[in-house]
């Protein structure tokens, strides 16, 4: 299937809508949107102009024996590229910085562990070094934020990430 403008402008459009608070397709900004899919020549980017914390809060799929992890998006952007038959290909993507998980020592006062992904978990409430970039279909909800004080041997700040959504597709 070969995607033309109005294809690629439409699925956008549908990334842009699934992301917003919006009612209406506004007529600006599908206008906008064409115009950005006409120009471009590489990704494009769907990041809003500001920043909403709650909103970008999100748990998402990891390869890890935890099953999945908590990060705050900084950005989305679809990738589009055409292959040898000049057929365009695309996938909408998030940059994510990713919270930091508790020590081995420190997962014994993580009293919210236990419930599994319902339950929620503990995080420290710091980045790792580096960001990373996942399909926007590896996120699997957005998490209630609340800083937690367990216990006096943890150290560093934490807060308990509370999944939105109670049922993942993944293990917990």
């Amino acid at each position: 299937m070969v995607l033309d403008n109005n294809d690629i402008v439409f699925v956008l459009v549908c990334a842009l809508w699934n992301q917003s608070k919006l009612k209406t397709v506004d007529a600006n900004l599908l206008q906008a949107v064409q115009s950005l899919v006409e120009k471009s020549t590489g990704p494009i980017d769907l990041s809003p102009e500001t920043f909403s914390f709650a909103d970008a809060q999100v748990v998402f799929k990891s390869g890890t024996l935890e099953g999945w992890k908590a990060g705050s998006i900084q950005r989305i952007f679809t990738a589009r590229w055409s292959g040898a038959d000049n057929v365009f290909n695309f996938t909408t993507f998030a940059q994510i910085n990713v919270y930091s998980p508790l020590s081995r020592v420190d997962r014994q006062y993580d009293i919210y562990r236990n419930l599994g992904f319902a339950g929620g978990r503990l995080f420290y409430n710091h980045f790792e070094d580096k960001s990373i970039v996942l399909p926007l279909e590896s996120i699997a909800s957005h998490f209630g934020f609340s800083i937690q004080d367990i216990s006096s041997s943890i150290s560093t700040e934490t807060f308990h990430a509370l999944p939105l959504n109670k049922t993942v597709e993944f293990s917990s």
